[in-house]
């Protein structure tokens, strides 16, 4: 019933902006805000054109909807190392990709036993969980800004 939803007051995008940028969520660990942070997902300047409902689904579900330039891989190498994340580059020499924490990992085009698209995205699902429905209106209004 409508008396059971808590809520949320108007959106702070300042408030939001603390958000991203502390250790609570680690949203800093992949995507840069103000010129911080990793280079794994997209800057968070760029979506501020996306409507709320884009982007809550991209935090919700992660792996709906991956932009080719952010599509994470798997690879194997003939040691049996896997390691998934984003390509850095692919030639006849090696092939590099970028990890979730940011580390380049670089293999001999002649170990790689495996490479594929990954079917997941980088970005773990979940991010919002231990937000309230405050946090959450102010995170998505500071990325809009």
């Amino acid at each position: 019933t409508p008396a059971e939803h808590k809520l949320v007051g108007s959106p702070d995008p300042a408030r939001g902006r603390e958000l991203l940028k502390s250790q609570r969520v680690q949203c800093l660990s992949c995507h840069k805000l103000d010129g911080q942070g990793g280079e794994v997902g997209p800057d968070f300047g760029s979506l501020a054109k996306q409507t709320p409902e884009e982007l809550l689904e991209s935090i919700l579900e992660p792996s709906r909807r991956v932009d080719a330039k952010y599509q994470a891989y798997l690879l194997r190498s003939a040691d049996g190392r896997a390691v998934s994340g984003l390509l850095v580059r692919k030639d006849a020499k090696e092939t590099v990709l970028r990890d979730a924490q940011g580390k380049e990992q670089r293999f001999d085009a002649g170990d790689v036993e495996l490479f594929q698209p990954a079917r997941d995205s980088l970005m773990p699902a979940g991010l919002l969980a231990d937000l309230t429905a405050q946090d959450a209106a102010d995170v998505l209004a500071a990325l809009r800004k």
